[in-house]
């Protein structure tokens, strides 16, 4: 057994459903990023650029001695929401991959208990760097090279038997290991072609083009990493979502005919489903502490979740919610307060 295919059997005997290995070497996209960085699309995500050298030429990790990627994934497509459900204007929705623990805790130290086991099975002296989608690395770009899809036009990456359900995370290494696209459980083998339903269906027309997303309209930005107030322009056009979207890859073909299943490692958070938007105004921040606490919601905060909620809350402009809302106007985060008073007004209209 070669030490790729023994790379490949550990990271199956931990749990990842996908893994590959891919060479590293300078992006094929460096044009179409610092564009997009120069133009804006990257919105408050100012730690984008950062580092960008190192994001867009990965052998300057590990003090430029970096030569290989393992790629991993992890599945977390769940169920489907009943369409009464999603549909129900008083429910606030939520992101499929946020409906389970905090991801980057669970595939940490996945990836964790994979680089001792390779230290101790293949080289106790190699070097390496884990990211579960923390670090500069063009992810997308490395797993695809490491054959676990393609890049969609919604700039996901899509493997054809799966879909694009699945969080990707990557150790970064000195190991000299051959790229395999032979893949131990998927065909990766896909494209596009004229399909343009995720350009089509997005909410904000966020997508300026075919694998172009402005970032400035994107709900999941815009609910997630966007830290102030959402244009207002944009308010109505986010519908019921309050934490992220997955518009994008509903209407994809690649995840309609994709097996139905998720990874064992993830237990589905059935009481966040599509949650009662009273419910949650009621929820105070140590409330809000309490209930997301191992969970990727977390990481916005109290007054960042509190804004998309009334901004839910506004759009499905129901007079049920105004005590809920008036609660609200006296808030001590004058972001919080501003989105009252607009989830108000359009109640009150």
């Amino acid at each position: 057994m070669t030490k790729e295919q023994k790379i490949k059997e550990i990271a199956c005997q931990i749990g990842f459903d996908l893994v590959g290995i891919s060479q590293l070497q300078p992006s094929q996209y460096t044009r179409e990023v610092q564009s997009w960085v120069n133009k804006g699309m990257h919105g408050d995500m100012h730690w984008y650029p950062k580092n960008i050298e190192r994001r867009l030429d990965p052998t300057k990790h590990l003090y430029n001695k970096a030569l290989s990627a393992i790629t991993v994934g992890v599945l977390y497509r769940p169920a489907e929401i009943p369409a009464d459900v999603k549909n129900d204007p008083s429910r606030g929705l939520i992101a499929r991959y946020a409906l389970y623990d905090d991801y980057h805790n669970l595939v940490a130290e996945m990836l964790e208990q994979m680089a001792e086991k390779i230290t101790k099975e293949i080289n106790k002296d190699w070097k390496f760097q884990v990211y579960v989608d923390t670090g500069p690395v063009l992810e997308r770009e490395v797993g695809s090279k490491a054959g676990l899809g393609f890049v969609g036009k919604n700039t996901t990456l899509i493997n054809t038997t799966i879909g694009s359900y699945f969080f990707l995370a990557e150790i970064i290494c000195n190991l000299p290991l051959q790229a395999d696209v032979n893949q131990l459980m998927t065909n990766t083998q896909g494209t596009c072609g004229l399909c343009q339903r995720c350009q089509d269906n997005c909410p904000t027309k966020a997508f300026v083009g075919p694998y172009q997303l402005d970032a400035r309209r994107c709900i999941s930005y815009l609910t997630i990493e966007h830290k102030t107030d959402i244009p207002e322009e944009l308010r109505p056009l986010l519908k019921n979502w309050i934490y992220g979207c997955d518009v994008c890859q509903e209407v994809c073909p690649w995840n309609k005919k994709a097996a139905n299943f998720i990874s064992t490692k993830l237990q589905l958070k059935k009481e966040l489903i599509a949650p009662r938007l009273v419910e949650l105004l009621a929820m105070t921040p140590e409330k809000f502490a309490e209930k997301f606490h191992n969970s990727p919601i977390k990481r916005i905060k109290w007054p960042r979740f509190m804004r998309n909620v009334l901004v839910a809350t506004g759009n499905w402009g129901d007079k049920e919610s105004l005590p809920y809302i008036t609660q609200h106007l006296q808030s001590e985060d004058e972001m919080v307060v501003r989105h009252a008073q607009w989830a108000k007004k359009r109640v009150l209209k």
